[in-house]
């Protein structure tokens, strides 16, 4: 009997890491695709907004948003997973992947402050982006400085 309700008590144990690593990983996929579209909407905006030769081809922007959403959102699932993270995927893989999903990160980051910092300046300048660009990594103190100065950048073309 002890052994019977020990593997029932397991497998309970494992449905509620289950179903926590479900909700947390699904918060935290809801935060990258927050995060990264809004970077992609400040990008894609304030490209628009430019004169045409300041302007840059955002198929950068576009590709590198897109492969860390993808990322994240394959990361999770495999967190999420009763069997471990790295059964579903080797470390190896995990952590090449990791290394090319922060390098898409600093690229849309410095793509959104290059266009900001135009945008406001007119030209670039050196030191205002990389303020600009520790404002957006640090994302929940910068978004209170951020999206006022884009919304005023949004609304200067109307």
């Amino acid at each position: 009997m002890v052994g019977a309700g020990a593997t029932i008590a397991s497998r309970r144990g494992d449905v509620d890491r289950a179903v926590i690593g479900a909700l947390l990983g699904g918060a935290v996929a809801a935060w990258f695709v927050g995060f990264f579209g809004w970077l992609w909407s400040l990008g894609s905006v304030t490209n628009a907004s430019l004169k045409p030769e300041q302007r840059l081809r955002t198929f950068s922007l576009n590709l590198a948003s897109g492969y860390v959403i993808a990322y994240g959102a394959l990361l999770i699932g495999s967190f999420s997973w009763s069997r471990g993270p790295f059964q579903v995927l080797p470390l190896s893989m995990i952590l090449s992947l990791h290394v090319i999903a922060i390098i898409a990160s600093v690229i849309v980051i410095a793509f959104v402050s290059r266009n900001l910092v135009v945008s406001r300046y007119g030209r670039w300048r050196t030191v205002p982006w990389l303020v600009t660009s520790l404002l957006l990594w640090a994302y929940p103190i910068g978004v209170w400085v951020i999206q006022p100065w884009a919304l005023a950048i949004a609304n200067q073309k109307d």
